[in-house]
């Protein structure tokens, strides 16, 4: 069996940027992060560390498709 190599998808993570604890004030703040992600490209990423990202599904869904 051959694997398809012909669509590759490449992710980043808040920890790329820095982030390790949800709630470091000198880090990069989230909504910057999802900002600065989507527009570096990225269609695909980690939630990184539980509370980072807002923990809300409805919320965190409505912030990730505000930036594709």
């Amino acid at each position: 069996m051959t694997a398809s190599l012909d669509r590759l998808r490449v992710g980043s993570a808040p920890d790329s940027w820095g982030v390790w604890f949800p709630d470091d004030p000198h880090q990069v703040p989230w909504s910057r992060f999802l900002d600065e992600v989507s527009g570096a490209g990225y269609e695909w990423i980690e939630l990184g560390p539980y509370g980072y990202l807002p923990t809300d599904p409805a919320r965190l869904t409505d912030e990730v498709t505000a930036r594709g």
